[in-house]
C-alpha cells in the first residue's frame, strides 16, 4: 500500500464521510473505492478497512504487531490497548471466535466511529481509559498485549515510565508476548524506550517497517524460537490465518540478552 496517497486525498479533503474533534485533535473518515480509512489532524492514517473483507488487517503495523503469534502459542485471552476503530478486535473476531478481547481506549469518539463506520458491533465492550491506569489496576493475565497509543503523532509519556513496562509485564501469562507499535521522532528515543523496557522484559524483538516508517516491539520473558522455527510459524499460521506473514521474519532483530549500543545506535 502507498500511505502517501491515502494521505493527499485525506489532506485534499477528498472522499470525506465525516468529520469530528476530540479533545487533541481532528479525526475524519474518508471512503474511496472499495477502502474506509480515519485520518487525524496530525497527517497520520489511524486506520483503513476493506469494505468487502473487513477483518482484513490491511495497515502494514497492524499486520506486524499481529506476527507477535509468531513468538508464542496462538491467544486465548487478548488485550488491546488502543482499540483505534477496532481492527483487532475484527480480526480475532473472524479468525480466531473463542479468543477474550479486551479492548482499551481513551477516545469516546474513536468507539462511536468504530461503531457507526467500521463494523464494530455494540456487543464489542471498550474500556475507556488509559493505557498506564488500566495496566496498574489490572489483576488478569493475557497471553498477547497489544499496544498501539498515541498522544497525536506522540508517543504518550507512559512509554518512557518504567512502571508501565513493570506492570505490563505483570499482566502477561506464563509465554505471553507483548507488542508495540512505534513511530520514534530519533534513533535516541527509539534507544530510550528500548533501555527502560528492558528492565521489565528479558527478551526484544525489532521489526522495522522500512517502508511505512514504524517500529514494532515484541518483548517476552521466554527466549524466542530460532529463524527457521519463526519461519515454520509463519508459513503455518499465514495460511491458517488468512494472514501475510512470510515476509516479517525477513524484517526482524533480536537483540542480544544483554544489549550493546555501539556509537549510540541501536544493534
Amino acid at each position: 500500500m502507498d500511505v502517501t496517497e491515502y494521505l493527499r486525498r485525506s489532506r485534499a479533503g477528498e472522499n470525506l464521510l465525516y468529520s469530528a474533534c476530540d479533545e487533541r485533535t481532528s479525526i475524519q473518515v474518508h471512503e474511496f473505492a472499495n477502502e474506509r480509512w480515519v485520518y487525524t489532524g496530525d497527517n497520520s492514517i489511524l486506520s483503513l478497512m476493506r469494505l468487502d473483507a473487513p477483518a482484513d488487517p490491511v495497515l502494514p503495523n497492524h499486520v506486524a504487531m499481529l506476527a507477535a503469534i509468531l513468538f508464542s502459542r496462538l491467544p486465548a485471552r487478548v488485550l488491546n490497548l488502543g482499540f483505534g476503530t477496532g481492527a483487532f478486535e475484527r480480526f480475532f473476531a473472524d479468525r480466531l471466535p473463542d479468543t477474550q478481547v479486551v479492548s482499551v481506549d481513551t477516545s469516546p469518539l474513536l468507539v462511536d466511529i468504530a461503531r457507526q463506520f467500521f463494523a464494530i458491533g455494540t456487543g464489542q465492550a471498550v474500556i475507556t481509559q488509559s493505557a498506564e491506569s488500566f495496566l496498574d489496576e489490572n489483576s488478569r493475565t493475557f497471553d498477547l498485549i497489544l499496544c498501539d497509543i498515541f498522544n497525536g503523532d506522540r508517543h504518550p509519556d507512559c512509554l518512557g515510565d518504567e512502571a508501565f513496562y513493570r506492570d505490563a509485564a505483570r499482566s502477561l501469562g506464563e509465554g505471553g508476548v507483548m507488542a508495540f507499535n512505534l513511530s520514534p521522532a530519533t534513533e535516541q528515543a527509539l534507544l530510550n524506550i528500548l533501555l527502560t523496557m528492558r528492565r521489565s522484559f528479558a527478551h526484544v524483538v525489532l521489526a522495522n517497517l522500512v517502508d511505512y516508517g514504524n517500529i514494532v516491539v515484541y518483548a517476552m520473558q521466554h527466549r524466542p524460537a530460532d529463524d527457521k522455527e519463526i519461519r515454520r510459524n509463519a508459513a503455518r499460521r499465514s495460511t491458517r490465518l488468512q494472514l501475510q506473514l512470510e515476509h516479517i521474519p525477513d524484517q526482524i532483530t533480536v537483540l542480544p540478552d544483554t544489549p550493546e549500543i555501539h556509537d549510540g545506535r541501536v544493534p
